[in-house]
């Protein structure tokens, strides 16, 4: 019989979700709680946000109606989204250059995909590590490789002679992803510019996932978008998400595509997307809108980025008290992470000890990164749930050291 799938060595398994099976079993082995630091779950917004998105839900636009949505997504809310965007981050990309798509993920595989339909032989890419492992499995579907290295040094410069070297003939594009997960930093805005004249320079795409723009503990001024400066938004593909900002299990993301793509290209992109599945659940989009209505601006996620940083600043110090480090690079000012370097060499096997001790989190390996463990404090933890997890990785690494 012939081999359904080629190349299945570049394919890896989530490790996440394997530490996530590997927390259930225990549980039910030993009947011992385990306290889930592993699963990056947002919390759930205010009860209001939760009613506005309901009340979309139901609307008899969406509930009476039989037809797909439009492939884009809805007009009023690809309006509503670029109005946001040019209000919270002054990004300047008219309804024309938005799509909904399914997820934020739906928004970076598509992404992938038209940069992958390039014509010429394999592609890669160059990515920001500590980063998202699983966006290996993305681009391997299109044909494209992702090289991951560490391009910003402890101290939050772009490291453009390390970017320049990974540099080929074949590479299209550099992964950004900023506030960043797993760490929970923010790109400074210089850091940003040179990220973008380094492209510019070298005449390659930007792929900006900024899922996590709307988490910043201090406030939005602290983001600098990828998109904000016109002189670059001819190569910036930015990706951002719903998930984070209402509920994950929505799939609801978006799009910003490129200034200046001729019709022809904007012709082929709308064949691509409508290919992907027909569109993104209207109900699901009408949520949204309803939300984006009632506060256009996600005001309320100021509410909800105090409370994790609430929680990120009890994990913090624990952490620090026990020995681990952070420096610009991996200092949480952003979403619901902490990726804090510890004293122990071997990511993986410290999750093991970890999770033996009661406790789980993700090894750095999973973000290209060793010595450093990932640690997620949202999934509606309370600030007592959260020192309780803590306490016990102090305490396991106090033990090891």
């Amino acid at each position: 019989m012939s081999s359904l799938i080629s190349g299945t060595d570049c394919l890896k398994p989530d490790p996440i979700r394997s530490f996530v099976r590997k927390a259930n079993d225990l549980e039910k082995e030993t009947g011992r709680k385990i306290v889930r630091l592993n699963i990056g779950q947002p919390d759930l917004p205010p009860g209001r946000i939760l009613e506005a998105y309901k009340r979309g839900l139901v609307s008899s636009d969406v509930v009476e109606s039989s037809k797909y949505p439009p492939a884009e997504g809805l007009p009023e809310l690809r309006e509503a989204i670029a109005r946001m965007e040019g209000r919270c981050f002054g990004v300047d990309a008219p309804d024309s250059r938005v799509y909904v798509t399914l997820g934020g993920c739906g928004a970076l595989k598509f992404t992938f995909k038209v940069l992958g339909a390039r014509e010429g032989k394999r592609k890669n890419l160059i990515a920001m590590a500590p980063g998202w492992g699983v966006i290996s499995n993305f681009t391997w579907e299109y044909e494209v490789e992702t090289r991951f290295a560490r391009l910003e040094t402890p101290d939050g410069k772009f490291d453009a002679n390390l970017a320049q070297e990974m540099l080929n003939e074949d590479t299209v594009a550099i992964y950004v992803n900023s506030p960043n997960n797993p760490t929970g930093s923010i790109l400074a805005e210089k850091t940003v510019r040179d990220i973008l004249s380094f492209a510019e320079d070298n005449d390659i795409w930007v792929i900006s996932d900024e899922a996590y723009q709307h988490l910043i503990h201090a406030g939005l001024e602290d983001h600098t978008s990828f998109m904000k400066y016109e002189e670059y938004t001819d190569r910036v593909f930015k990706c951002i998400s719903f998930s984070k900002i209402l509920k994950p299990n929505i799939r609801l993301g978006g799009l910003l595509l490129p200034r200046g793509l001729d019709d022809d290209v904007m012709a082929s992109f709308f064949t691509a997307l409508r290919n992907e599945g027909a569109g993104v659940s209207a109900e699901s989009q009408s949520g949204a809108l309803e939300v984006l209505r009632v506060d256009p601006g996600l005001s309320y996620m100021g509410e909800v980025a105090q409370g994790y940083k609430e929680k990120v600043d009890i994990a913090k110090q624990i952490l620090l008290d026990a020995g681990c480090v952070f420096e610009s690079y991996n200092n949480p000012l952003a979403s619901f992470y902490l990726f804090p370097r510890t004293p122990f060499e071997d990511s993986r096997e410290l999750t093991e000890i970890l999770l033996n001790e009661g406790v789980s989190v993700v090894p750095g390996t999973s973000f290209h990164l060793d010595s450093h463990i990932r640690i997620a404090i949202g999934a509606n933890m309370t600030p007592g749930e959260v020192e309780e997890g803590t306490k016990r990785v102090a305490a396991t690494l106090e033990k090891v050291r």
